[in-house]
């Protein structure tokens, strides 16, 4: 069975128990701020990543800052 590159890194990932994948929030296309689960996971230079599942195609963002369970990012990184 073969799989997709994000899909392995993916399982990789969970794994070793990193988790940077955000699946909660209904971020759009040009927000720079990102809601998840908790935002105790998350630190100032970390790199967020999500797929969006229409497209199955995927983002990654640098965390400005946190607040709460809010992140502040650049998208597109």
């Amino acid at each position: 069975m073969a799989l997709a590159k994000s899909t392995v890194v993916a399982r990789v990932r969970r794994l070793v128990n990193d988790r940077p994948w955000e699946t909660t929030s209904t971020t759009a296309t040009t927000s720079a701020t990102v809601a998840v689960p908790d935002g105790a996971q998350w630190a100032e230079g970390d790199i967020l990543e999500w797929t969006f599942s229409a497209t199955g195609q995927g983002e990654q963002a640098l965390v400005r800052s946190v607040s709460a369970n809010n992140l502040t990012v650049l998208r597109g990184y």
